[in-house]
């Protein structure tokens, strides 16, 4: 991804972010700016702690996978990811194309930990991360309120090493 993607990104995310409600932020919750988005992409390609990886479908952005390390030496192997397709490219192999994407960059860039988060009956999601070799570290008990209802958190792994 490159710094003029910017604004389609997060136009990206906003979609993401009204069709789904397994995402962290709801409609209208992330208003981050197109200039303090470019900021974060350029300080993620100059420290090499970070990227975004974008799938795009006949012109379109159609999914997204952003991919956030650390500086901090202890914990510099480890990187936490967050996916999103668009309901509309569902089903089509674009989830299992960008997690295989992010896990040969996490590898480039000696990181031996992948993690993330996801809302426990999101099924789809935990099933793709367990095709990619995650598995459950724990569960943060009604960790998410959406709408008006709390919801579980898991928090999965993969280890390269």
């Amino acid at each position: 991804m490159e710094i003029d993607d910017a604004r389609e990104v997060i136009g990206l995310y906003q979609q993401l972010f009204a069709e789904s409600d397994y995402m962290l932020y709801g409609k209208n919750d992330n208003t981050i700016s197109v200039q303090s988005f470019r900021k974060l992409i350029t300080k993620w390609k100059t420290s090499h702690s970070g990227t975004i990886l974008i799938a795009i479908i006949n012109g379109e952005i159609g999914g997204v996978i952003s991919i956030l390390g650390n500086n901090a030496p202890r914990s510099k192997h480890c990187a936490s990811i967050m996916i999103g397709v668009l309901e509309k490219f569902a089903n089509q192999g674009i989830g299992t194309a960008l997690m295989g994407e992010a896990e040969k960059w996490a590898q480039a860039m000696n990181i031996t930990r992948l993690e993330l988060s996801v809302i426990k009956t999101n099924k789809k999601a935990i099933s793709l991360y367990e095709k990619f070799g995650f598995s459950i570290d724990g569960q943060r008990n009604k960790s998410i309120k959406i709408n008006s209802d709390y919801v579980d958190e898991l928090y999965m792994s993969k280890i390269f090493i």
